[in-house]
């Protein structure tokens, strides 16, 4: 699957558009990218070209989608949370 950061939130600095954490709970956001017809992009990658193992935290309202998971939250869900706090690589690695 692919994902793309969401530009949800924005900031400008010296009048560049970047990407900032979500207010509050400071993870970024995430989408699946998805083709017109509805199924997910995605692609394979060399094992060589994967620099950082992520967490991924289901993003929805205030309740849970009725049958999701945490074995179809990928399937069933369209936004993450990046969790940076998972460990300390990670932390620095999305923060620097």
């Amino acid at each position: 699957q692919t994902f793309n950061f969401s530009n949800v939130h924005l900031a400008v600095t010296g009048g560049t558009h970047i990407i900032v954490p979500t207010p509050k709970i400071e993870m970024f956001v995430i989408q699946q990218c998805v083709q017109a017809t509805g199924q997910w992009l995605g692609d394979i990658i060399h094992l060589d070209g994967v620099h950082q193992v992520v967490q991924l935290v289901p993003r929805f309202g205030a309740q849970m989608p009725p049958g999701m998971t945490c074995d179809n939250c990928l399937e069933t869900g369209q936004e993450f949370y990046i969790n940076i706090f998972a460990d300390k690589e990670v932390f620095h690695a999305v923060l620097s």
